[in-house]
């Protein structure tokens, strides 16, 4: 089974930055498995070249969250990240791969797997399309298959057995008997209307 791991940034206002890798994997390896394999074997190595954006037409708030907006634990991190992004810096972890980390459905979704506090600074500076910001995007071709993107759910997975993951979002801050819940903000629009004004709040 071949995976692709793309590697995006923008590096002035009509350039990014691109670079793609073909990984062939055991059906059965976690996707969090890939990434972190992915940061120290191949990472390091890494090199870019301009291609052209395949998803750049894509709008941030169209893109559907893994986490509701009661699952956002740090507003104040958003604000430090939001300042950061204001003076022209881009959000990287450690190893220097975006914060912001997708997967592509077999129904061309695109769903946030990693990163939601990240992205919401980005929108919080007006940022509106995905050719804007950094990410890194995991694909294959047809698209990963609702089993696969279960697995975003962690300890929840089999909880969602005949279900449809897009019905429920996972809240890591609450008790675990209830992290499971119904999603009610369907893309990442709703989740940044929904706590836009708490950004601006002095506490």
């Amino acid at each position: 089974m071949i995976w692709q791991i793309k590697i995006v940034k923008p590096f002035s206002e009509n350039q990014i930055e691109e670079k793609s890798y073909e990984i062939n994997l055991n059906k059965n390896k976690s996707i969090y498995k890939v990434i972190k394999e992915f940061e120290d074997e191949i990472l390091n190595k890494a090199g870019f070249g301009k291609v052209v954006m395949e998803f750049g037409d894509v709008e941030l708030g169209e893109i559907i969250n893994l986490h509701n907006s009661e699952g956002i634990r740090d507003i104040s991190q958003i604000r430090r990240m939001a300042k950061d992004i204001k003076l022209g810096k881009h959000i990287f972890n450690k190893s220097g791969i975006p914060n912001i980390k997708l997967i592509k459905s077999n129904k061309g979704e695109l769903v946030l797997f990693d990163g939601h506090h990240s992205i919401l600074a980005y929108m919080l500076n007006d940022k509106k399309r995905l050719d804007e910001i950094p990410y890194l995007i995991i694909e294959k071709k047809g698209g990963f298959d609702d089993e696969k993107i279960k697995e975003f759910f962690i300890e929840h997975k089999n909880k969602l057995k005949n279900k449809d993951w897009r019905k429920f979002v996972i809240n890591w801050q609450a008790d675990e008997e209830n992290q499971l819940v119904e999603r009610k903000e369907k893309c990442m629009d709703d989740v940044f209307n929904n706590i836009k004004n708490l950004f601006y709040s002095k506490n």
